[in-house]
């Protein structure tokens, strides 16, 4: 892994890898990704990755993984919370993703994963911030 001299590394522990999989599972469970089969992993990534998110879009399962070293950014728990959050907004999007890397898609998958995400905003965020409140 190539670093510059200057960029401190940061270790992340087996605590911070046990909250990032906590957080990973309760964002899964807000946004209903129950269709996915996840795994996790706690490794070294190339430089300057906290976390990556690989899916298989066939086989509807992933690998979220924390990395064991951080550069320039200190590993702290709200940064790790961060860190799982981002990779299951990757998960999230995945399928819109993966459409958009095809060269044949029709119109309407897209239509249709662009509705089903719309659907799963409505249910965690208008609710949230709408329906209780009224």
């Amino acid at each position: 892994m190539a670093k510059s001299p200057k960029e401190k590394v940061y270790k992340t522990s087996k605590r911070h890898f046990k909250l990032f999989c906590d957080e990973i599972n309760k964002f899964v469970d807000i946004f209903g990704l129950v269709g996915w089969e996840v795994y996790f992993e706690h490794k070294q990534y190339l430089s300057n990755v906290q976390a990556v998110c690989i899916t298989d879009q066939q086989g509807r399962t992933c690998t979220i993984a924390l990395s064991t070293e951080w550069i320039a950014l200190k590993p702290t728990d709200l940064e790790v919370r961060r860190a799982a959050f981002h990779e299951v907004c990757e998960l999230l999007l995945s399928r819109l993703n993966t459409f958009a890397k095809y060269r044949f898609v029709k119109e309407s998958q897209i239509d249709e994963e662009s509705h089903n995400l719309i659907r799963i905003l409505e249910r965690v965020l208008w609710k949230r911030y709408y329906e209780q409140d009224n």
